[in-house]
């Protein structure tokens, strides 16, 4: 049976906001969920109403200028999960010992 999802376990590690146009921007996070392993979510888009405040909708599929736009950020991205899983080696060797 699958377990239910528990949004106090899950963790966010950091965010960026790729801006696609004036009116829509991508968020790419990193998130952990229970201690474990990180994992990249892409989504969602998000769109600027008439209000000027944030709406969120779902993850378009993304055209040439959006996956250059992710690419920038790519080494940022990998080098956070990096950290991530030596900090969680570190951590496991310590409570080993």
């Amino acid at each position: 049976m699958p377990r239910e999802f528990d949004n106090s376990k899950d963790q966010l590690i950091k965010s960026w906001d790729i801006k696609i146009n004036e009116n829509t921007k991508l968020v790419v996070s990193i998130h952990r969920y229970n201690n474990g392993d990180p994992k990249v979510q892409i989504g969602p888009m998000m769109y600027l109403k008439d209000d000027q405040t944030w709406s969120f909708g779902k993850l378009k599929r993304l055209g040439w200028s959006e996956m250059n736009l992710l690419q920038e950020i790519m080494d940022d991205i990998l080098s956070e999960m990096d950290s991530i899983h030596a900090k969680m080696k570190n951590s496991a060797r310590r409570s080993k010992d």
